[in-house]
């Protein structure tokens, strides 16, 4: 029978997914169960929304004629062991809770086909979102007490031992009951949290709940050793009940950074500030900040305390009135018992003609003039105050929201522009200030003061007002000083003096004059000579010891040792140049022996031999000028062209040949095929490419590693044929290049799937890979940059181009593990790394406060790595293979598809392993990831035709 539209009844043809008419979404799911009962007692009526997770549908209930709502788990993520055992935790979870203020779980199952799903109470309303933006703000009286019965519900699941992290106006659902009075029920535990230990079920580095309504605790602000409580839902809630008041959020940014930095640092303006016409009283407005307090510790014990506090302080608020009259001005009404004769309304312009105070238009018009004239005058003088300050980025957020109220009248308004003039003023002689101080600690040789004016100058002034020309100057300079520094070090430890001497040479030239004032560079160069000195005595003296004891092969090998890490110049030991003469002796010695052995063991016939051999080739020579002589006139009697022309005849020359050219990587010998370290260049990307020699290793967890997924064991052991790899990823240049060959019309074969015709778009600069920043600004990204917002199919479609493809998860873990290591991290088994090893949030510390894992991915910002976000490929040291950036700065795609159970089906050789399920493999991390996703068996899935700024790619050539 046809499957009807569930809105407009109108017939849906098979394999559309909405109504032609109205729209209306419709699923496979739907179809089918619509036109049979769910397990013999659920008619499905219609789809409420789709999520992350799967669909949620209004449904019957045959038997009892009651509405449910039923949450599907989607089928591509059935597979997902991880997701599998949260839906089922949200299940668990709600059995614990029986509160009316509650949203109540009925019923929980599995259908053949194994899709899970849950059947909760339907609630007939709307959303507290909605309900504020219908009415633009609540009153004090229905907010607290719409607050009131959230809080108790709230507290409800705080017993049940679950913290919900999840508390936002779309998660607070408002209905009617039968006398017409609103009331609030908490829905969707579906990132909710047990303070039971199951750590397992969330993949670090991604944040659960939204960023609007999240706790500093959820953002990792956190001692050491703390975790997050359910003091977290009362911040949460304490944003929703501000919003509730004010009808606007306390805070609102455009990238997760501004969340972190507002979450943390800054304080929600005064109610009356954000809203003039907010009407609440002292007393609530204090219990509302005592819940948004930044340190726990000083916010509410539990939910039920802040229900109380906010019951005590209800009976002194103002009676509740329609909502509607906060919005829009009373209307005129005329009143029965005094009507004003036309004498007195003319005498007296302020009697009204309302029923009561502050009823007639002409007040309401003029208390709205009031009411803007005063807003205006805040902001300006905010900004004037914020400037005072030298808070010019502050200033500058002031001077945008100024701009937005006054709309249009914005550049007519005089305050405005002089405001606006006097700010910019300022704040360019504040650039040239820190651009005048940088540049004398600079020049005195003061790193620290350098990063330290650079960070002031960040918060002070913003992005718009600092020169991010020299700012990226001044951060390069930094970096290539601490790489400059930190190889120093290392080579000073393996006692590798000449390759230390020269990297000092290069610390000097890289500071200039500044080298002189440079303690700690000053300092390094006395060691260094202190220890060269040290070193080269014992060498010597070894070496002195090997000669008198006449150990030739001994004293060869010390000085070819002493050349490979002193350097052989001046200033060498006199025991050393003596070793060397001596040896140089010995060999001119043994050489003399040799030639005298040699004239010896012929004896006394050599003269015989030499006169019989002298005799010989005089005779052959004589017969060979006769020879040619008669030749020669032979050719001139029998030949029109002479003898040169004959030979020619007779003996043409071979064929040039001209060597094609090259295009793919070159062919290496038996004995090359085995040694690591062949490099080559690729014409088409411009990269080069390292060779990477077969063998056998184990790929997965590691022992010891106690963050490894399900779908990363058992650890077994894999063979590989020798490949190419890039050195570095895919740089934004290099896609462009790309695009720009391929215009879009990239020919596929069987190796790789379609390419994605917004290429295209990326050449004219529109697409996201191309000059936007990953938070959506016009800032131009640098060429150097690895290559973001690739999708799978850009990725492979690139590596084919390139001449190659993805490489497999086993080559990519291959490559990282440096073919044969077993350790957590590229850097070892610590969580932190020994030194600067890729560009990623691996900052611990905030000011006094200790960030985890979690909020390092948030933070979205390495502090302490000396990039704000993407790093330019090769900007720390490669591996011991000689590839960079394998862990951080963006995810790379792998040709596989993802299976949670791959490493229990695989086999021992590489293989490209292809699912019906179009989910692919990431490694690496990204420069937003924490620890636990920069492991090197860390693996993450997307669909191959989606992207996030921090997806990229490398290439394998086989």
């Amino acid at each position: 029978m046809p499957f009807l539209c569930p809105r407009c009844n109108g017939e849906i043809a098979p394999g559309l997914k909405a109504c032609p008419s109205c729209r209306e979404q419709v699923t496979d799911f739907l179809r089918t169960w619509s036109q049979q009962p769910l397990d013999g007692k659920y008619h499905l009526v219609s789809l409420i929304g789709v999520g992350g997770m799967g669909e949620v549908y209004k449904a019957q209930h045959i038997h009892l004629q009651a509405s449910r709502v039923i949450k599907t788990m989607r089928p591509h993520i059935e597979s997902d062991l991880d997701a599998h055992d949260r839906f089922i935790r949200e299940a668990r979870m709600a059995t614990r809770i029986q509160h009316p203020n509650v949203a109540a779980l009925f019923d929980f199952s599995v259908l053949a086909d194994g899709t899970c799903y849950m059947v909760w109470e339907y609630i007939d309303g709307v959303n507290l979102q909605r309900f504020v933006r219908d009415r633009g703000f609540l009153s004090p009286q229905l907010a607290v007490r719409l607050a009131i019965e959230a809080l108790r519900g709230l507290e409800s699941v705080h017993r049940a031992g679950i913290i919900h992290r999840d508390i936002s106006p779309e998660n607070l659902m408002v209905a009617r009951d039968e006398a017409g009075e609103e009331h609030v029920k908490i829905i969707d535990l579906g990132v909710a949290k047990s303070n039971e230990a199951e750590e397992g079920l969330t993949k670090t580095g991604i944040f659960v709940g939204k960023l609007k309504y999240a706790s500093p605790e959820q953002l990792g602000v956190l001692k050491a050793g703390e975790r997050v409580d359910a003091r977290s839902d009362i911040y949460s809630f304490g944003l929703v009940l501000y919003e509730m008041l004010t009808g606007v959020p306390p805070f609102q940014a455009e990238t997760p950074h501004h969340y972190l930095i507002m979450h943390t640092q800054k304080q929600p303006a005064p109610l009356q500030i954000t809203n003039p016409n907010v009407r609440a009283s002292a007393p609530l407005e204090s219990l509302l900040f005592r819940a948004l307090e930044k340190d726990r510790n000083k916010r509410f014990a539990s939910a039920h305390d802040f229900a109380n506090a906010l019951q005590s302080v209800q009976a002194t608020l103002a009676p509740d009135t329609a909502t509607v009259a906060q919005t829009l001005p009373a209307p005129v009404t005329e009143s029965p018992a005094r009507t004003p004769s036309p004498e007195s309304s003319r005498t007296n312009p302020a009697v009204r003609t309302g029923s009561g105070p502050g009823t007639d238009k002409g007040s309401t018009i003029r208390r709205s003039l009031d009411a803007s004239t005063t807003r205006r005058r805040e902001l300006l003088d905010q900004v004037a105050a914020e400037s005072g300050r030298e808070e010019y980025q502050q200033a500058d957020v002031a001077l945008q929201t100024l701009r937005m109220y006054l709309g249009v009248r914005a550049d007519s308004d005089p305050d405005f522009k002089k405001l606006k003039g006097e700010l910019e003023g300022a704040a360019q002689r504040r650039v040239e200030l820190y651009a005048a101080q940088i540049e004398q600690a600079k020049r005195t040789a003061n790193p620290k003061e350098v990063a330290r004016l650079l960070a002031e100058q960040d918060q002070k002034l913003g992005r718009r007002f600092v020169d991010a020309t020299a700012k990226a100057g001044y951060d390069q300079w930094l970096r290539r000083r601490t790489e400059l520094f930190d190889r120093a070090r290392a080579l000073f430890r393996t006692e590798s003096f000449a390759a230390a001497a020269q990297t000092l040479e290069e610390i000097e030239v890289h500071l200039g004059e500044g080298a002189a004032h440079d303690n700690e560079f000053n300092a390094m160069r006395q060691s260094h000579e202190h220890a060269l000195s040290d070193a080269t005595s014992k060498l010597a003296a070894s070496i002195e010891k090997a000669r008198r004891a006449n150990q030739v092969d001994e004293a060869r090998k010390l000085l070819t040792f002493y050349d490979t890490r002193f350097a052989r110049g001046q200033g060498e030991p006199p025991s050393i140049t003596e070793a060397r003469n001596w040896l140089r002796e010995r060999r001119q010695t043994a050489r003399r022996d040799a030639s005298a052995d040699r004239r010896g063991g012929h004896g006394s016939r050599a003269p015989l031999v030499l006169a019989v051999l002298l005799g010989i080739m005089t005779a052959a020579a004589a017969a060979l000028f006769h020879w040619k002589k008669e030749t020669v006139e032979f050719l001139r009697a029998n030949t029109t062209g002479g003898p040169h022309a004959f030979l020619s005849e007779m003996f043409p020359p071979p064929p040039v040949v001209v060597a094609p050219h090259r295009s793919g990587p070159p062919s290496l010998d038996s004995s090359a095929i085995l040694k690591e370290g062949n490099r080559w260049t690729n014409p088409k990307d411009g990269f080069e490419y390292v060779w990477i020699p077969g063998g056998t290793f184990e790929i997965g967890c590691v022992r010891g590693d106690g963050n490894c997924g399900r779908d990363e064991k058992p650890a077994h052991k894999v063979t590989l044929d020798g490949f190419w790899m890039s050195t570095t990823e895919a740089t934004v240049a290099a896609f462009t290049r790309f695009a720009e060959a391929t215009k879009g019309k990239f020919e596929k074969n069987d190796a790789a799937p379609d390419f994605d015709d917004t290429v295209v778009a990326h050449v004219k600069g529109t697409a996201p890979y191309g000059p936007m920043s990953p938070f959506g600004t016009s800032e131009v990204i640098p060429s150097s940059w690895p290559a973001g917002h690739l999708s799978w199919k850009d990725a492979a479609a690139y590596c084919q181009w390139s001449g190659g493809r993805l490489p497999t998860e086993a080559e990519w873990e291959y490559a990282a593990r440096e073919r044969e290591g077993r350790s957590i991290f590229p850097w070892g088994d610590s969580r932190k790394p020994l030194a600067k090893v890729g560009n990623f949030a691996d900052s611990s510390t905030i000011g006094r406060w200790r960030l985890d894992d979690d909020a390092a991915a948030l933070l979205f910002r390495g502090y302490d790595d000396g990039f704000s976000d993407f790093a330019p490929v090769g900007s720390y040291p490669a591996n011991r293979l000689g590839l960079f950036d394998l862990a951080g700065n963006v995810w790379e795609w792998c040709e596989d598809s993802y299976s949670p159970s791959a490493y229990r089906e695989a086999g021992a050789a590489n293989s490209h392993r292809a699912t019906a399920i179009d989910l692919r493999v990431l490694r690496g991390g990204g420069w937003t990831s924490a620890a636990r996703d920069l492991r090197i068996s860390a693996r993450m899935k997307l669909a191959s035709d989606a992207s996030s700024f921090t997806t990229g790619c490398r290439c394998v050539i086989p």
